[in-house]
């Protein structure tokens, strides 16, 4: 329920931060990591699409990547606008290199089983 919670503020603040620019991007580029089985990737992060689509109004195409190296190339290029889950560590990897580049909106934590974790989002 503590993950719940979290996750729709998170969300909602993703919501805010979207609606509150003049214009709402034609299309949002959704960085994603596929490890080894891209298609499956994809496929799990379709609810995510079928969300932005329908609540930010935009064509949103998920950009897949095998590891955390090709989602801060394609975030420095300007090809992935949005990452749901990165580490702290490949943030600063693309921070040092541009300050400008992204910025975390949230990080929710849910620790309710005693293990941590953390799901961030970053935006460019």
């Amino acid at each position: 329920m503590k993950t719940l919670v979290t996750l729709t503020a998170l969300m909602g603040g993703i919501l805010m931060f979207t609606a509150a620019r003049a214009e709402t991007p034609k299309q949002l580029n959704l960085g994603i990591l596929g490890g080894q089985n891209a298609t499956q990737q994809i496929g799990d992060n379709q609810c995510v699409k079928t969300f932005f689509d329908k609540e930010l109004g935009t064509d949103t195409q998920l950009r897949n990547s095998s590891d955390y190296s090709g989602v801060i190339q394609g975030l420095l290029g300007g090809k992935v606008d949005m990452v749901l889950s990165m580490s702290l560590s490949s943030f600063a990897s693309i921070y040092i290199k541009d300050p400008q580049a992204v910025d975390i909106v949230g990080i929710a934590t849910d620790d309710t089983d005693k293990s941590t974790g953390y799901h961030s989002v970053g935006l460019c």
